[in-house]
């Protein structure tokens, strides 16, 4: 009985060793993926980025001929406030109704 009990420690030990290397490889992968995931996600957002620039420099000097070179300035100025204010808005209206949901009372039932 006793060497029973003793085996089945054993493998136990055997197995917690197993699972935990396992999970060390896995969380290994995971973290390598998620470095490579951030670092594409910069990538692209900085790209992004860019090409927002070239648009506004594009719109500004488009606009330029018909408005002047500070009238064009101050309308895409203005246009990219609004957008920044509209999201904004929105994230916050988001952001309340998280909370809002966060705080409920669960319904008695």
């Amino acid at each position: 009985m006793l060497h029973a009990v003793q085996a089945l420690v054993e493998d136990a030990r055997i197995y917690l060793d197993a699972e935990l290397n396992f999970q060390k490889s896995r969380a290994g992968f995971v973290a390598g993926r998620v470095k490579l995931v951030a670092g594409l996600a910069c990538a692209g957002l900085f790209l992004a980025l860019l090409a927002t620039v070239a648009l506004a420099l594009g719109l500004i000097f488009a606009l330029a001929e018909l408005v002047g070179a500070w009238g064009a300035t101050g309308i895409v100025v203005l246009a990219l406030l609004l957008l920044a204010a509209l999201l904004a808005w929105q994230a916050a209206r988001v952001w309340r109704g998280m909370v809002d949901a966060l705080h409920e009372e669960p319904a008695d039932g």
